[in-house]
């Protein structure tokens, strides 16, 4: 099993000199920081299946948070302001936080769920 999602960076550059990030690790690597020591936060898989924020300067930082809806919508509206849609049916995705955590759903019936690594 493990531990952690990709944290390979999907990271194009336009003919603008602008940055386009394919994955929501990538996203949050290039724009969350520690709270603590200033340092990039990835993206990281429990044991439990449940993902979390982690700090990139294990051991020395032990920072650890929960991924918030918010980061996740500014990650759905970072290029439009449509959003990113759903695969399956084309309506637009957002991120809930229900009794069991966060978790990633379109607007379309029947609703589609994702986790975060699928996105």
């Amino acid at each position: 099993m493990e531990k952690t999602s990709d944290q390979s960076k999907v990271v194009m550059h336009n003919d603008d000199g602008t940055l386009e990030i394919h994955n929501f690790s990538s996203y949050v690597l290039e724009n969350k920081k520690c709270p603590s020591c200033g340092r990039p936060m990835k993206v990281q898989k429990s044991r439990r299946g449940k993902f979390f924020l982690a700090c990139t300067g294990y051991p020395q930082c032990r920072e650890i948070a929960y991924i918030e809806s918010d980061l996740v919508q500014r990650y759905f509206y970072r290029n439009s302001r449509t959003g990113q849609k759903c695969i399956q049916c084309g309506c637009p995705l957002e991120a809930k936080v229900g009794p069991y955590g966060l978790y990633i759903q379109c607007c379309g019936h029947p609703s589609h769920r994702y986790k975060i690594d699928e996105i």
